[in-house]
């Protein structure tokens, strides 16, 4: 299995905008997240619930079927 790829904090405000990176940042920061394809995002998946259904989507159309390690 391929090590997680990093995404840089600027990255993720740049797709998420500020306060969705933030909140991304807080409840996963300095772990590995699996990113699946957009159309299998669903209420009640872990990020989805952190950043909701809009911010998890452009996160997944960004990074697709990627685990991906999130700074602190």
């Amino acid at each position: 299995m391929p090590a997680p790829v990093y995404i840089p904090a600027r990255e993720l405000v740049k797709v998420l905008g500020l306060p969705d990176a933030l909140k991304l940042v807080s409840h996963f920061g300095g772990g590995s997240l699996y990113l699946p394809h957009p159309r299998r995002l669903r209420r009640g998946n872990k990020f989805v619930e952190a950043i909701g259904l809009a911010g998890a989507a452009r996160l997944c159309t960004e990074w697709t079927q990627l685990d991906v390690m999130l700074g602190r």
